[in-house]
């Protein structure tokens, strides 16, 4: 896969990161990239350190062994994936977390984030909450998010949430780049949601039912037009996909949708069409991440 050479690990050995591992090790596998298993680690010193002024001793102690065992934790998985024949590097970072891995995934060429949706620890736990949330929404390369309690399948059933913007269409496009490659089947969903027909009205300016009913119209043509162009799209790039149009809330539909299809990696973009869409597409990413019992990956 021409555009999956390499790929960030952010493990940290809490449960979901060694999930990220484990899925992280299928697309190797599956795509012949390489690994960059990267530790960032932020100390807490603790105020107790500081009572009496920084006790530098301690403090220099406290970061290496923090240092040491963060060493120690991305070598050993290292050695697993070397154990499988999957090329692997080890790198350990210090500072904000998410601002250290943005940074190494600019300067070394990362093509995809794979990262747990929690960290080690009930502190940290929130920090990467808070740290996924900001890869999601900074990284300039596509992020897959993985919990401990996702299904993590072999990625043989990948299914899209289409919306014909910009980002959804880079979603797509990788989706049939990784399909092609491997020969994982694709398929892709479009929503009509209840709530766009609020918006509709309102855009409408409610002056007549017949304004209201051009706007249905010219709704209803623009969801075939998105069922067309995934359609010509998946003939251009050779790949066989199955297009579906859902009704319904959309996180509600997908998430329901995938389930009855037995897909094992949601893919969407992460902003919609207009500033309006790019909200509630924003809202969507953020309800598949939360609730989706498989691994989900946002592209920009």
């Amino acid at each position: 896969m021409k555009n999956l050479r390499t790929i960030l690990v952010a493990y940290d050995g809490s449960p979901d990161s060694r999930a990220s591992l484990d899925i992280a090790i299928h697309l190797a596998n599956r795509t012949g990239a390489s690994l960059n298993i990267v530790k960032v680690f932020e100390t807490d010193v603790g105020a107790s350190l500081w009572a009496d002024g920084p006790n530098i001793t301690r403090i220099l102690e406290i970061f290496e062994a923090e240092k040491e065992n963060g060493r120690k934790l991305v070598e050993l998985a290292c050695e697993r994936c070397r154990s499988l024949g999957i090329e692997a590097q080890s790198t350990l970072l210090a500072g904000p977390v998410a601002a250290s891995l943005l940074r190494h995934v600019q300067e070394y060429k990362i093509d995809l984030i794979v990262a747990g949706n929690k960290g080690q620890g009930i502190f940290r736990e929130a920090m990467t909450g808070s740290t996924t949330s900001s890869l999601v929404e900074l990284s300039p390369v596509p992020v897959l998010v993985v919990k401990e309690k996702n299904r993590v399948g072999k990625l043989k059933k990948l299914l899209l949430g289409y919306d014909g913007s910009d980002s959804s269409k880079k979603a797509l496009n990788w989706a049939m780049d990784f399909c092609k490659a491997t020969g994982a089947e694709l398929k892709a969903v479009t929503v009509s949601d209840p709530s766009s027909l609020a918006m509709i009205y309102v855009m409408s300016g409610a002056e007549s039912a017949e304004s209201f009913s051009r706007k249905i119209a010219a709704w209803v043509e623009e969801e075939k037009k998105l069922l067309s162009e995934i359609d010509d799209f998946g003939k251009k790039s050779g790949v066989n996909v199955a297009v579906e149009a859902l009704q319904g809330n959309t996180v509600d539909a997908i998430i329901k949708y995938g389930q009855q299809a037995d897909a094992d990696l949601l893919v969407v973009g992460s902003k919609g069409r207009s500033a309006v869409a790019a909200l509630l597409l924003g809202s969507v990413a953020r309800g598949l991440l939360h609730l989706s019992t498989v691994p989900v990956l946002v592209v920009k």
